[in-house]
């Protein structure tokens, strides 16, 4: 039987890797269709809000392999999935440019720690 929360289980380097922490920005996130992610409270303890992101950058506390949620639910969406920018956010941003500074937001977090950025791979899917 197939089970699409291995994707976040995979061997990396030759070590098995589970994902190690997941940053959340509100809302419902859809990693929650994924029991195995969070249905202990070791789990659970590996979820953390957005707004956390930074400072553990800047402490150097990111894990191997960390995974950003976006907010997918008005109000204030940014994840750029199709449907989630019809609502303006204000009369000069749309939810869509909320994606766009969620990802600037991610990026410039790594950038200004030097040791952290020359060391870390940021993949950003559609």
């Amino acid at each position: 039987m197939h089970n699409p929360a291995m994707k976040f289980e995979r061997s990396i380097s030759g070590r098995r890797v589970s994902v190690a922490h997941i940053y959340a920005d509100g809302g419902i996130p859809h990693l929650a269709v994924f029991p195995r992610l969070w249905m202990s409270d070791e789990r659970l303890d590996r979820w953390s809000p957005l707004a956390s992101f930074g400072a553990d950058v800047r402490e150097g506390r990111l894990p191997a392999y960390s995974f950003i949620e976006p907010r997918h639910q008005a109000p204030g969406a940014n994840s750029q999935h199709p449907g989630n920018n019809r609502e303006a956010v204000s009369e000069h941003a749309s939810d869509f440019e909320q994606g766009e500074y969620l990802i600037a937001h991610v990026y410039e977090a790594l950038r200004k720690c030097p040791n952290v950025f020359k060391r870390t791979l940021l993949i950003i899917t559609y």
